[in-house]
C-alpha cells in the first residue's frame, strides 16, 4: 500500500485548483513508508483526496501530481497511455511528423501530463530527459512506450545534471537503447532542411536534447520576412534561423556564434543542402558587429540570444547585454527600411525585453517595430497555467478614470459587459462571502454577465495559483454558483458546500 501525504492547513487550495506541485513546506505529515520515486496519495487536511503522484524526499518539491484519480496506478500501462496520448493528438491535430519535418517535442513534461519527463523526437531517434526520481526509476516503461508509440529506432538519455542533483537523481547521458546496436549523429528534417546535430553523449553534443525545436514556427517566420534580404543571425548556434531565411529566397546570410562546433555544424548543414551563399563566422556576435566588412549593411537581423536571466545581484545583466547588442545590430541595418523585431522570449522576460530592444535601438538613433512576441511552439504544449509566473498584465482604465457608482447613466448601465471587483473585505466578511454578495453574484449569473474576482491575501498575488479556476468561465450556472458559494477559507482552502 502507498504511503499518503498530508498538505497543512492553509496549503490546499493551489493543488486543489489544479497546480501539479505539493512543495515541502505545504507537507504536513506522510503516513506510511514513502522512499525515493514511490507512488503517493495526497490528501488535504480533512482527508480528501487530490491526486497521485510520484516521491522525492528531499526536493522542494517533494510530489508532482500524475492524476487527481485516487484508485489510479502509476505503473507502465499508465505511462505508455499518457505517452500514446501526447504522441497521437500532434499527429492528429498538427500533422507532426510530416513529409517536411521530421523532429517535434513529444513529451513536454506537466504540459502532458508527465512531470520530470521531456521527451524530443529527430527522425528515427528519440531522447528524452528524466528529471524526476520517479520518472527515472521507471526509466524502462518510459523507454518501452517510446519504442511502442513512435517506432523509433533509438533512443537517447540527456542529462540535465543541476535539476537531476536537487531530485537525488544520478545523471546519466548517451545512447540508451538501438534497434540494431549503431549509433551516430541525429538526422531530421525541419521545414524542408535536412539537418544533422551531434547526438547526446558524444563530443560536441548536449545542447539541451540536441536542438532548438521551440523555435520552428518562430523560424518558419523569420524566412517569410527574408525573400531578397541580407540577414545578419546572431547567436545562430547550428544556423537554424540563418538557413530557414537562405532557403526561402534570402540574397545572403550571415551567421555569428563563438561555439567553434556549433559553426562547423551550421557549415556542414548548409552544404549538405545546397545553401552555398550562406556565411557563417566564429566569434563574439558584439565584435563581429563592431567590424562593419564583416557584418555589412543589411535589410534583416536577428538579434536572439538564450532566454534571458533575471540578473543576481553584483551578477551579470543579461537584458544589459541584450540592449547593447540590440544597439551595434540596428546601427548595421540600411537606413532605407524599417527596423521590424522579433523577441523569442520566456513569459517572465516579455514586459523588459521589449523596452531594452527599443532602447538599443534608441541608442543607434533608429526607431524599432516589435512583430511578435513569442513563446511555446505549437506542438510543445505549455504548463499549466498555475505554473506560469510571470507579471500580471497590465490593464488601462477608459479616459475620465474611476467614477462613483451613481455617476452612471441607465444608459451606461444597459451597456454593461460585465464586473470586476476585489474579493477580500469587499465580497467576504471574515473569510465567508456575505449573503449580500451571494445574491449578487447570482443575478449577475442570472443576466449573463460574467464576473471577475481578484484576490491577492490566498493566493500569494496569483504567482503560484491558476489563473482560472474551475467553473469561472464556461460550465452551467449551478457551477458557477457552487464555486462562489464555497466558503474561502486560508485555513482549509476552497471546498464547495
Amino acid at each position: 500500500m502507498s504511503a499518503t501525504v498530508y498538505l497543512r492547513p492553509g496549503h490546499v487550495q493551489p493543488v486543489w485548483m489544479g497546480h501539479p506541485w505539493v512543495y515541502a513546506q505545504a507537507i504536513g505529515r506522510i503516513e506510511g513508508d514513502a522512499e525515493h520515486g514511490d507512488e503517493v496519495e495526497v490528501r488535504d487536511p480533512r482527508g480528501n483526496t487530490l491526486g497521485r503522484g510520484y516521491y522525492s524526499p528531499g526536493s522542494a518539491i517533494p510530489v508532482r501530481l500524475l492524476t487527481r484519480d485516487a484508485g489510479q496506478r502509476l505503473d507502465g500501462a499508465f505511462l505508455s497511455r499518457r505517452i500514446g496520448e501526447a504522441a497521437r493528438w500532434r499527429r492528429e491535430l498538427l500533422g507532426l511528423p510530416s513529409e517536411h519535418t521530421t523532429a517535434l517535442r513529444v513529451v513536454n513534461s506537466e504540459g502532458d501530463g508527465l512531470p520530470g519527463l521531456i521527451v524530443d523526437r529527430f527522425g528515427d531517434a528519440a531522447c528524452a530527459q528524466l528529471l524526476t526520481a520517479g520518472m527515472k526509476r521507471r526509466e524502462g516503461f518510459v523507454f518501452e512506450a517510446l519504442r511502442s508509440h513512435l517506432g523509433v529506432r533509438r533512443i537517447y538519455e540527456v542529462a540535465s545534471a543541476k535539476h537531476q542533483a536537487l531530485e537525488g537523481v544520478e545523471a546519466t547521458e548517451g545512447l540508451r537503447w538501438s534497434a540494431d546496436g549503431s549509433d551516430g549523429p541525429l538526422r531530421f528534417r525541419e521545414n524542408g532542411i535536412d539537418i544533422e546535430v551531434t547526438a547526446p553523449g558524444d563530443e560536441g553534443g548536449g545542447q539541451k536534447t540536441g536542438y532548438y525545436l521551440d523555435q520552428r514556427d518562430n523560424r518558419a517566420m523569420i524566412a517569410a520576412l527574408s525573400k531578397g534580404a541580407r540577414v545578419l543571425d546572431l547567436y545562430t548556434h547550428t544556423g537554424g534561423f540563418a538557413l530557414a531565411a537562405l532557403k526561402a529566397g534570402a540574397k545572403e546570410v550571415v551567421g555569428v556564434d563563438s561555439s567553434a562546433p556549433a559553426i562547423a555544424s551550421a557549415r556542414a548543414i548548409a552544404s549538405a543542402n545546397g545553401l552555398s551563399a550562406a556565411r557563417f563566422i566564429k566569434g563574439d556576435a558584439r565584435k563581429v558587429l563592431g567590424d562593419h566588412d564583416a557584418a555589412g549593411p543589411l535589410r534583416r537581423r536577428g538579434v536572439r540570444p538564450a532566454q534571458a536571466r533575471r540578473p543576481r545581484e553584483g551578477g551579470y545583466d543579461a537584458f544589459q547585454h541584450y540592449r547593447r547588442t540590440n544597439a551595434l545590430a540596428a546601427a548595421r541595418v540600411e537606413d532605407r527600411w524599417p527596423l521590424p523585431h522579433l523577441l523569442v522570449l520566456g513569459e517572465r522576460d516579455r514586459r523588459r525585453a521589449p523596452a531594452r530592444g527599443g532602447g538599443g535601438a534608441r541608442d543607434a538613433g533608429r526607431d524599432l517595430i516589435v512583430l511578435r512576441t513569442t513563446g511555446a511552439k505549437r506542438g510543445r504544449p505549455p504548463v499549466p497555467r498555475g505554473l506560469r509566473r510571470g507579471p500580471l498584465p497590465q490593464v488601462r482604465a477608459r479616459e475620465g478614470g474611476v467614477r462613483p457608482v451613481d455617476e452612471i447613466s441607465p444608459a451606461q448601465w444597459r451597456s454593461l459587459a460585465g464586473v470586476a471587483t476585489d474579493l477580500d473585505d469587499t465580497l467576504t466578511h471574515h473569510g465567508a462571502l456575505t449573503t449580500a454578495a451571494l445574491r449578487a453574484l447570482h443575478d449577475l449569473a442570472d443576466a449573463n454577465l460574467p464576473c471577475v474576482v481578484a484576490t491577492g491575501r490566498t493566493l500569494g498575488l496569483g504567482a503560484d495559483a491558476p489563473a482560472t479556476p474551475p467553473g469561472a468561465r464556461g460550465g452551467d450556472r449551478e457551477q458557477r454558483r457552487g464555486l462562489m458559494a464555497g466558503r474561502l477559507s486560508r485555513r482549509d482552502g476552497v471546498h464547495p458546500r
